[in-house]
C-alpha cells in the first residue's frame, strides 16, 4: 500500500496501467516529467492556455504551483497568472492557502469604497487588520482599468487580501504574492515605447567627429568631459553638439596635451 504522503499516479491506457510514485522534489523527473509535459502540450493548443504565453508560461505556472502544493489544473485555471514572465498567485488562491494553513481570515467591511479584512495566525495568534480603499486604488493608478470600474468590491477584496496575506503569512507565497501596484509597474515597464528621436544637431556632431567609435580621439575627449563633470554621456554629447566652438577649442587643447605626453614618454 502506498502511503498518503507519497501518493501515486496512474498512467497508461485502459488496457495497461502502471503505478508510479510521484516525485516529491520541486522538479518532476523521469516518467512524471514526460507525462506532465505531454498533458501541457495538449492543453497548449487551446486558445485559453495559448493566451497565457504558450507552453513555456504554462510550464512556469505548473512548476510554481507544484512547489507550493497546488495541482496543475488548479494552477492553470486561475490559481496563478503569468504577468510579463512573472508568475503571480491570484488573490483567490492566496485566501485558499491562508485558510488551508489554519489561519483565520475575517471580512470586517466591504463596500464599493473600501474593504477591511482581519487575519489571525493559527500558530502564534499574530493579528493584522488591513484596509484598502478606492483612494488607495486612485493613488496607485488602478482606476483606469475596466475591472475596477465594473466590479469595485471584488477588486478591493483582492487588493486587501494580497496586502494582508503578504504581511501575515509570506511563507505561503514564495515570491508569487505581487499586488496590483507591482503588477501595474511591471506592465508599464514592459510596454513597448517609441524610441527617442535623435536631435539632428547631435546626430551630425556624432557623425562629424566619428563618435560612434569609442576609441576615437574625440570619443576619448568626450569621456574625459563626462568624468570631469560627473555626468551622463548623452548629456555631454548634447551640450558639446550645441556649442561646437567651445568643443573644438577644448578638443584642440586635449589633442595637444595628448601629443605632449606621448613625446615626454617616448623612449630616447
Amino acid at each position: 500500500m502506498i502511503q498518503e504522503e507519497n501518493r501515486a499516479m496512474v498512467i497508461g491506457d485502459q488496457q495497461n496501467f502502471a503505478i508510479e510514485e510521484v516525485n516529491r522534489e520541486f522538479l518532476p523527473i523521469g516518467g512524471e516529467s514526460d507525462n506532465l509535459m505531454g498533458w501541457m502540450k495538449l492543453l497548449a493548443e487551446a486558445p485559453f492556455y495559448k493566451s497565457m504565453g504558450g507552453l513555456p508560461a504554462m510550464a512556469a505556472i505548473v512548476l510554481t504551483g507544484r512547489e507550493l502544493g497546488v495541482g496543475p489544473m488548479a494552477s492553470l485555471n486561475g490559481g496563478f497568472w503569468n504577468i510579463q514572465g512573472h508568475i503571480t498567485m491570484s488573490s483567490e488562491q492566496m485566501r485558499a492557502k491562508f485558510r488551508q494553513a489554519g489561519h483565520s481570515l475575517i471580512l470586517v467591511t466591504l463596500t464599493e469604497e473600501a474593504c477591511t479584512l482581519k487575519g489571525v495566525r493559527k500558530d502564534n495568534k499574530d493579528t493584522c487588520e488591513m484596509t484598502f480603499t478606492m483612494e488607495d486604488a486612485k493613488r496607485a493608478g488602478l482606476m483606469g482599468k475596466n475591472n475596477w470600474k465594473t466590479d469595485p468590491k471584488s477588486m478591493l477584496m483582492a487588493s486587501c487580501s494580497r496586502k494582508l496575506i503578504r504581511f501575515l503569512a509570506p511563507e505561503l507565497l514564495a515570491g508569487t504574492g505581487m499586488d496590483e501596484v507591482e503588477i501595474a509597474c511591471i506592465e508599464e515597464d514592459t510596454t513597448p515605447k517609441e524610441p527617442k528621436k535623435l536631435d539632428p544637431i547631435v546626430g551630425k556632431f556624432i557623425s562629424d567627429y566619428n563618435l560612434m567609435d569609442l576609441d576615437s580621439p574625440a570619443s576619448k575627449f568626450i569621456d574625459a568631459i563626462c568624468v570631469n563633470l560627473t555626468q551622463d554621456r548623452d548629456i555631454t554629447l548634447k551640450q558639446c553638439a550645441h556649442d561646437r566652438e567651445r568643443f573644438d577649442k577644448g578638443f584642440k587643447d586635449f589633442m595637444a596635451g595628448t601629443a605632449k605626453k606621448e613625446v615626454e614618454t617616448k623612449p630616447v
